[in-house]
């Protein structure tokens, strides 16, 4: 999968999507699907165009939240197959575009012949464009749109939105479920004490609600990956008690957490 910042002209065409894709819920996840079908019909790339900040950090002054690193959202699309990402800079300049001269810019350089997105998807000045403006100039661009329809889980709307509420109540399990796998945070050692690993998280990313939580630990020891269940604690910091790892297991400094379920 090639990674662009910024948006490359490119010498054919390609079926775009757009959004922030945080998380890669089970709705991204069918979008991408939807996309990876119309590129096997039309032998055609699949880009993804996105941003590195969330639109609201910038405008409001909102906590990042992120439920993925980069790293992650990465290796997730990687996976599922798309060809290429394209990390636009989302700034206070870049806020003024209205979204005329944003939609021009995507077509010229992007040439999509097919653009998928999700429901509510926004662009340009004050989220001025939307389903209605993509789908109105269809023709003087020459693509096709392909809105996904809100997905619902029970009574539940699945978004980033609902997933960050459900970590930061603590409540892993829900948002698993809407994710399509356990939340994972990558964490980095900053401290051992006697009797316990302390750990932070990337900077932008979610910190779920103060707990205790059943999860596994994944990392690499002599270039062999390793699992094994434990308990990750979160209070002020983020801590695994020695005494929660099997056999005395000795962490390096940098793992991955999969949070399973709230202990208490």
């Amino acid at each position: 999968m090639k990674v662009f910042r910024g948006v490359p002209d490119i010498k054919g065409p390609s079926i775009l999507m757009l959004g922030i894709f945080d998380g890669i819920h089970v709705a991204h996840q069918q979008i991408i699907a939807n996309a990876m079908k119309q590129s096997k019909i039309d032998n055609i790339p699949v880009i993804l165009y996105s941003f590195l900040y969330r639109p609201n950090e910038v405008l409001r002054g909102q906590k990042a939240n992120m439920l993925t690193s980069e790293a992650q959202k990465l290796a997730i699309l990687s996976k599922l197959g798309i060809d290429a990402i394209c990390i636009d800079k989302f700034d206070d300049q870049f806020a003024k575009t209205s979204a005329e001269e944003w939609l021009d810019n995507i077509c010229l350089k992007l040439k999509p012949v097919h653009i998928f997105i999700g429901f509510n998807y926004h662009f340009g000045h004050l989220g001025q464009g939307d389903k209605q403006m993509l789908i109105a100039n269809e023709q003087k661009y020459g693509y096709k749109v392909h809105i996904m329809e809100k997905l619902q889980e029970d009574d539940r709307g699945i978004s980033s939105t609902v997933i960050r509420n459900y970590i930061l109540d603590g409540n892993i399990e829900s948002a698993n479920s809407l994710l399509g796998r356990n939340f994972t945070l990558p964490l980095e050692m900053i401290n051992e004490d006697i009797d316990k690993y302390i750990f932070i998280k990337p900077e932008r990313m979610i910190m779920p609600g103060v707990g205790k939580y059943q999860a596994t630990v994944e990392y690499f020891l002599d270039e062999k990956k390793v699992n094994c269940d434990t308990v990750l604690n979160i209070e002020n910091t983020i801590f695994i008690l020695k005494d929660d790892l099997p056999n005395s297991q000795i962490l390096p400094k940098k793992i991955a957490v999969s949070l399973l379920h709230r202990i208490n």
